[in-house]
């Protein structure tokens, strides 16, 4: 008797992804979404190429269908594989504890929404950095050093200094 099987396997995905995405500020649970979409994108991409959609009987809706899928794939692919590939490869340096510190007065700081991923970008000396910590208002053109991994730019601290 198997324990899980194939479905146990794709639900078990699926709760560690939704767990993931309570805790964004947590480097690990970050790369762990990306890479969650990246399987998507791919199993979309899969679908478009290999599957025949047999039960569309209309060769019309089927062919649309697949070109369908492709493009979605290919283009949640190409949007989110970077930042995953960075993330991947920035797990050493996270656990590490091996991060690059920038000073200065940021340019931009973006909002920060809460009906996205809670993500926000702080452009400072010409970098822009992928930052989950909440920033107060009154704190966002402040003096700031802040810690980042070196391949995805993601924020590890914050420090303000004014």
């Amino acid at each position: 008797m198997k324990l899980f099987g194939l479905g146990g396997f794709i639900f078990l995905i699926f709760i560690c992804s939704f767990v993931a995405v309570l805790f964004p500020a947590f480097f690990p649970s970050w790369v762990f979404v990306r890479l969650f979409l990246v399987g998507i994108s791919a199993f979309f991409l899969g679908i478009g190429l290999f599957h025949g959609l047999k039960s569309i009987r209309s060769k019309l809706k089927r062919l649309s269908s697949k070109f369908l899928f492709i493009i979605f794939g290919f283009a949640c692919l190409w949007y989110v594989s970077p930042q995953a590939l960075a993330g991947v490869l920035d797990l050493g340096s996270y656990y590490k504890k091996d991060y690059v510190t920038v000073s200065g007065r940021p340019d931009y700081v973006g909002s920060m929404s809460v009906r996205k991923i809670r993500e926000q970008t702080i452009e400072i000396n010409g970098l822009e950095l992928i930052n989950t910590r909440k920033i107060d208002l009154h704190d966002r053109y402040k003096k700031m050093e802040i810690k980042m991994l070196p391949r995805s730019k993601y924020v590890i601290s914050i420090k303000i200094l004014e």
